[in-house]
């Protein structure tokens, strides 16, 4: 009889927690549904809460309460490389000019900017060309050779027929992962294991240089098309793959989205998609804002193996809780109502309305409720001794009087709150 009631009560507890999970998933399938209609319905001027009480359909809300596990991973502390930290001293000095910011890069820092190739190397290449390696960012390539520091591009001509006589002898290294012995180039997110009670080390490219890639600077005729590195995301280090295996479930939101395989100096779904898979996160749930691209157009250039997750609006983003509307969402809220902290989520936001991106960023600052672990944004500011001529003209001209060493300062407060804040391009 006792047997019998063990049997029972381990069943009974086994088809809860099965009829938990069952109920968690349909109430989000549903919940995305609802926040689909609710924009298609006040895009055409209907109130939503009205039309559902006229279809008399139940208002249905996510409850993260729902959510049990524990999030693993929890944030301790931020660890600035020595390479970080000399940047953070002397960037207004560095950056006043771009004669001296080239000298300081090209001269004084070239040890340390060739241990950065070194580890941010993704190919590797049999003999005879073993002393090469590509770096690649699914966009872009180019090949650096890592005893004589030469480098050669697609885009240089001089190196074209060297760069393809190359390709196609390449090999994945796998997962980007900077080993201890770059600790002078790379800093430190510090995390505990709330399961084993371990801490442990996640690396991430130094706030350093313009921010973007250390050898992208701007040429003298103040463009893009002459310099193949200025666009350049190898420098970006994504997370590591994750301890325990893949999370539960992990949250890519884009805005300015492009469509997957476009955008001014390349695509972001492409990238992110390939570079964070290449690191063990396939993203489970993908949310794309762009407001000039068409839905049909969008949904035309969609992978088929992405088809089913991916939510796509064509609109604009709000800059405040205030200016929010069913139609322009303010991206921090919608994060916090669409995901726990036991997901993993990555906002990547590079809409070219400085006014727009900086109310969404003030808010993660201020703000300790929003789950986010990973943040990808342009920061436009003055002076910049990369982009500053390009941000000059159009909608991208800064509406601050920050600088390059202001920029740094914010991304690091950005990284002491736990959020891997990577400066995008």
């Amino acid at each position: 009889m006792r047997r019998r009631a063990a049997i029972s009560c381990f069943l009974g507890i086994w088809f809860g927690l099965y009829l938990d999970i069952y109920l968690d998933q349909i109430n989000e399938i549903l919940y995305d549904t609802m926040e689909t209609s609710k924009r298609h319905l006040a895009s055409a001027g209907l109130d939503w809460q009205q039309s559902l009480l006229e279809a008399s359909s139940p208002s249905i809300k996510k409850d993260n309460a729902r959510i049990k596990r524990q999030y693993r991973r929890k944030f301790v502390a931020y660890h600035s490389s020595p390479w970080e930290q000399q940047w953070l001293i002397h960037a207004d000095e560095w950056s006043a000019n771009l004669t001296n910011y080239i000298r300081v890069l090209q001269e004084d820092q070239k040890d340390l900017i060739h241990d950065f190739m070194l580890a941010t190397c993704t190919d590797e290449l049999p003999n005879p060309h073993s002393d090469w390696c590509m770096q690649q960012d699914f966009y872009r390539a180019f090949f650096y050779n890592k005893q004589s520091r030469q480098w050669v591009c697609q885009a240089s001509p001089a190196g074209r027929r060297h760069f393809i006589k190359l390709m196609g002898q390449t090999k994945s290294l796998g997962p980007l992962q900077p080993g201890k012995q770059y600790e002078h180039i790379f800093s430190r997110f510090e995390y505990l294991d709330q399961e084993t009670g371990e801490t442990y080390f996640e690396y991430i490219e130094p706030l350093v240089a313009g921010l973007r890639h250390p050898w992208a600077r701007l040429n003298y005729a103040g463009n893009r098309s002459p310099n193949p590195v200025i666009d350049f995301r190898g420098y970006i280090i994504p997370p590591p793959p994750p301890r325990g295996g893949p999370y539960q479930k992990s949250v890519y939101i884009d805005a300015g989205s492009s469509t997957w395989a476009t955008g001014l100096g390349g695509p972001s779904l492409d990238y992110f998609t390939k570079a964070w898979k290449r690191q063990g996160i396939d993203f489970s749930k993908i949310y794309a804002y762009e407001p000039s691209v068409r839905p049909i157009d969008f949904d035309t250039a969609l992978p088929e193996e992405y088809k089913n997750r991916t939510q796509f609006w064509q609109t604009y983003i709000a800059s405040s809780p205030d200016a929010a509307t069913p139609t322009q969402p303010f991206l921090p809220l919608e994060i916090k109502d669409r995901c726990a902290d036991a997901d993993y989520v990555l906002l990547k936001l590079d809409i070219d309305s400085p006014s727009v991106e900086d109310g969404s960023i003030r808010y993660l600052l201020e703000h300790d409720d929003i789950p986010i672990d990973e943040l990808a944004w342009e920061h436009h500011v003055q002076h910049h001794p990369v982009m500053g001529k390009i941000w000059q003209t159009g909608k991208s001209r800064p509406n601050n009087n920050l600088n390059l060493g202001d920029s740094m300062k914010l991304f690091l407060k950005l990284r002491q709150k736990g959020i891997r804040a990577h400066s995008w391009v």
